[in-house]
């Protein structure tokens, strides 16, 4: 989430659209907006999506889906709703109007998750390479003193950018909306060029699972490959 802020100026014109959720008090809610990036102009159409709950205080706020099966499994189901999934074509179909009147801009989003990966994955590196502050060395031992426990390296937030996936839903063909970003490849190679790229909300076609590791699928007219283990 710091990584991927550096890069954007600001979100406008937000707007929420809301489903019922589990419990009473409780909703999915997809947040609509237009991204300014840093450096272009061209605001491009956006959406993320949030699972909100009421605490005993009556306050809202973000319930974690990531640990919360039920709750990501539910927010899956709603998603797949005709009137959420008509919401999300008109996003992208908004955002590919942007891109295409902005060349710059398309190239720089053609990259932009593989780019913020690698950025987030070598900033997680330094810092799990980085020497610890006397500040730090103690707090950590008044953290074991105080548990009993040893403490355990810092992990990076979990973004609530799309629900979290739920184990064993994915069929072995036909039509699958993804919860969670993936390239879509020419061949069933980690190294083949991409197709696309195949956004939460968004939908492709099964077309086979293969004992390599890899789904053949067909994505924007186009027969490609994604890994399966990421394919949710």
């Amino acid at each position: 989430m710091q990584e991927n802020s550096s890069h954007i100026e600001s979100y406008n014109n937000i707007v929420c659209y809301t489903k019922s959720g589990l419990e009473p008090d409780s909703y999915v809610v997809y947040a609509c907006y237009d991204v300014k990036f840093e450096g272009f102009d061209t605001l491009v159409p956006g959406l993320t999506p949030f699972y909100v709950s009421k605490n005993a205080e009556g306050s809202f706020y973000i319930h974690d889906w990531e640990h919360d099966p039920e709750a990501a499994a539910y927010s899956n189901e709603v998603t797949a709703q005709a009137d959420v999934t008509a919401l999300y074509d008109r996003i992208r179909t908004g955002a590919e109007e942007k891109k295409a009147g902005d060349e710059a801009l398309s190239a720089f989003l053609a990259g932009y998750v593989d780019d913020m990966k690698v950025a987030v994955g070598e900033a997680l590196t330094e810092q799990k390479n980085a020497p610890e502050s006397p500040e730090a060395s103690a707090e950590n031992t008044q953290s074991q003193e105080g548990t009993g426990t040893p403490s355990s390296e810092p992990e990076p937030a979990p973004t609530p950018s799309q629900p979290a996936a739920s184990s064993g839903k994915v069929p072995n063909s036909g039509e699958f909306t993804v919860s969670e970003t993936v390239n879509v490849r020419k061949s069933a190679n980690e190294n083949s060029d991409r197709i696309g790229v195949c956004y939460s909300g968004e939908k492709l076609e099964i077309l086979m699972k293969q004992a390599d590791g890899w789904t053949r699928v067909k994505f924007q007219g186009e027969t490609g490959y994604v890994k399966s283990d990421v394919l949710k």
